[in-house]
């Protein structure tokens, strides 16, 4: 429906973005529907294996979250033991798009300014080659990877110099060179391209879905509930529970919540308060023009990249933060077209912010969604027509997705505080998703050593523990 609506228009009309964002969002519905509908009958058959007396759930390790980040940590959990009965709870279905880990596309990118990031990315590109190994489909695909940005830019010249650092092949493409290698681009005096060409995209939902169907037979699976509450919590003589919202209970040894934006509800439950923010964040498809004659902008001719320039949006958070500086730090990011139609464009940590995602601002403050939306688009504007001489400028159609950001916008992979038995995962902070598999082996080895992150200098930047004072109000530092 997309294509033939867009087919020959050269610029959409605001009644037509409209009618796309309708289309799109009943599309994602009947997916979404399909996906239940044939998932329902394996789910129902494994989960009553997981059961003990009547309504009791009882397991080694109980996951909570089906997203990329507990799908892997299950993954990771069962095969260290063919005798370790791992239980996945999921509120929805998988690959459902209600959170942060669905989608045609994720960014995968080796380009970080630091190390941490760019050691994790690449155990996990093992990880995702093991994936579609066992899958049997294409994952990863791409042509490529662009930081652009000034010359002189602290952020270009950090990543630099990391990656010379950590012998990652790169080059360095100025103006005239980056439009000869990649004509959909167009770069000014004093601006450089930064090629990466083991980046890639990660192809988001065929890869949750894919990470689903090869959960072996010790994980049993929870779909359609809700976990309510935990009891035991830093008691450690009384056992692990938690309630799920058909009134069953899960007897667990160990817990693993990777639960996404919901970690900001359930987390303080069981006396973890870290500064979590969530955002709605608004993303943008834009259609080549009619008649550009240049190499076309899918994913087979067109790599991801990464606009290092001021956005220009200040945000409600970025207002209570007293350098007022952040949003050069963020920028934009962008895929080419993978599944659906254009190439995808988002302002980097612009969305509304919201503290509970069953109340994100599009369901209880549509006004505000759409202002949002529309300084977003504006902005973005601005940036196609610095950057992108060969689309058009105003979008076919829009989606949300979530943000959960920590305070400094790093990750939080750790144990509880006051109880090793649970492990968190949190905080991913817009940029978690290339590194699933390995959050996930990390996660696992966090649960069976009971060492937290802080005892080694690999894993240290992750650890809850660089939050000293949790009353602290959150600000944006990268």
């Amino acid at each position: 429906i997309l294509e033939l609506w867009t087919a020959g228009r050269e610029r959409p009309s605001a009644g037509s973005t409209f009618f796309l964002d309708f289309i799109s969002s009943m599309i994602r519905g009947l997916r979404s529907h399909r996906t239940h509908i044939l998932r329902t009958g394996a789910v129902f058959s494994r989960s009553l294996s997981s059961k003990g007396s009547e309504g009791i759930v009882e397991c080694d390790t109980c996951v909570v979250g089906g997203g990329l980040v507990g799908v892997f940590t299950a993954l990771s959990l069962s095969r260290q033991s063919k005798s370790n009965r791992v239980t996945l709870v999921e509120q929805f279905e998988p690959g459902h798009e209600n959170g942060s880990s669905h989608g045609d596309g994720r960014i995968f990118r080796y380009a970080y300014p630091v190390k941490e990031y760019i050691d994790l990315a690449q155990k996990a590109r093992v990880g995702w080659c093991d994936l579609e190994e066992k899958a049997g489909e294409k994952l990863l695909v791409g042509e490529g990877g662009l930081d652009i940005g000034p010359q002189h830019s602290p952020r270009i010249q950090a990543m630099l110099k990391m990656l010379s650092a950590q012998q990652v092949p790169h080059e360095v493409l100025a103006p005239g060179q980056l439009e000869a290698k990649f004509p959909q681009f167009s770069l000014r005096k004093g601006e450089i391209s930064i090629y990466q060409k083991d980046a890639a995209v990660t192809r988001a939902t065929p890869a949750i879905k894919a990470a689903w169907r090869t959960l072996p037979e010790n994980v049993s699976v929870e779909t359609g509930v809700r976990v309510e509450s935990m009891t035991g919590v830093s008691e450690k003589l009384q056992p692990l529970e938690l309630k799920l919202s058909d009134g069953r209970i899960c007897r667990a040894g160990t817990i693993v919540v990777a639960a996404g934006a919901w970690a900001m509800t359930m987390l303080p439950k069981i006396g973890i308060h870290i500064p979590l923010i969530g955002t709605e964040e608004c993303v943008a498809y834009f259609h080549p023009k009619k008649g550009a004659h240049i190499p076309g902008h899918t994913y087979r001719d067109m790599p991801i990249f990464i606009p290092h320039f001021d956005h220009k949006i200040v945000t409600e958070l970025m207002q209570k933060d007293l350098s007022h500086d952040s949003a050069a730090n963020w920028g934009y990011y962008g895929l080419p077209e993978v599944e659906l139609p254009g190439v995808k464009i988002a302002a980097h940590h612009t969305g509304v912010s919201f503290t509970d995602p069953d109340k994100r601002p599009s369901i209880v403050n549509p006004h505000a969604s759409q202002n949002r939306r529309d300084e977003i688009l504006n902005s973005l504007e601005v940036l196609i027509s610095h950057l992108f001489p060969h689309l058009e400028r105003k979008p076919l159609f829009t989606q949300h997705c979530l943000y959960t950001s920590s305070a400094d916008h790093g990750f939080v992979i750790d144990l509880h505080p006051k109880d090793s038995r649970i492990a968190i995962a949190c905080g991913l902070s817009g940029h978690g998703f290339k590194f699933g598999p390995a959050i996930g082996d990390l996660i696992a080895s966090l649960i069976t050593t009971q060492r937290s992150t802080k005892d080694s200098d690999d894993t240290a930047l992750f650890s809850i523990s660089r939050f000293p004072d949790p009353s602290e109000e959150p600000r944006l530092n990268h």
